[in-house]
């Protein structure tokens, strides 16, 4: 490993709070994709590939064959007191269903204690402070009636 992607991981691996010389089996759920098995290791070098990429992590009750993923758990802990008051903090985005073997490498050996959450960080550009939220535009200015019922969007409005 080059001299540069180590300090990227060291960054990476610090912000996120990871090992990046840990190669012991982790779950990790990626949000709207699915749930996979990978290394923290692994995990360091794609959050270092992908910038806009955020991780964190949540515990895995024993015994539970489901994990509930709140909003709230898309952001890494350091930053989950700054949105804990928003009115989606505790909204449920995915529950993701845990694999037969999982589960009894769960409950027989203590294994996949936790599981990892990789989701895209949010656009500054879609945030609703930077949006135009102005009555005079609407979704239905943005758009033409045809005659046969459907929508065409405007050119430059969307």
């Amino acid at each position: 490993m080059s001299h540069a992607s180590s300090n990227s991981s060291l960054r990476s691996a610090a912000k996120f709070n990871l090992d990046e010389k840990d190669k012991s089996d982790i779950l990790v759920y990626r949000y709207r994709v699915g749930l996979q098995t990978s290394s923290q290791e692994k995990l360091c070098q794609e959050l270092d590939k992908e910038p806009g990429l955020r991780c964190s992590k949540i515990s895995i009750p024993r015994g539970h064959s489901r994990v509930e993923v709140h909003h709230g758990d898309l952001f890494p802990e350091s930053q989950r007191d700054l949105i804990k008051d928003k009115p989606n903090f505790k909204s449920s985005v995915a529950s993701v269903m845990l694999p037969f073997t999982v589960r009894m490498r769960r409950i027989l050996f203590n294994q996949h204690k936790d599981l990892y959450i990789v989701s895209s960080e949010t656009s500054p550009n879609s945030s609703p402070t930077t949006s135009d939220t102005s009555s005079s535009h609407t979704w239905q200015e943005q758009h033409i009636t045809e005659n046969d019922g459907t929508t065409k969007a405007v050119p430059g409005s969307v």
